[in-house]
């Protein structure tokens, strides 16, 4: 089973999930922010998907550009 579908995700949602991401965890994000955000992820299945991308994007790229502690 794939993780995504073999859908080509648009550029469009693929920004939109990537300033998703973002929101959701910032300090100054609302609930109705995170309503808005799951409004826009039920509206297409797509969307849903370029999220899941974003994020593990996201975390990818947080986890190779973390120092990481010398143990001496």
């Amino acid at each position: 089973m794939d993780l995504v579908s073999r859908k080509k995700i648009s550029k469009k949602a693929a920004e939109a999930a990537a300033y998703w991401v973002l929101r959701l965890e910032s300090p100054e994000c609302k609930p109705t922010d995170r309503l808005a955000f799951e409004i826009w992820r039920n509206a297409d299945p797509l969307n849903s998907e370029a999220y899941l991308v974003e994020t593990i994007k996201a975390v990818s790229y947080t986890h190779l550009t973390l120092p990481t502690k010398r143990i001496v």
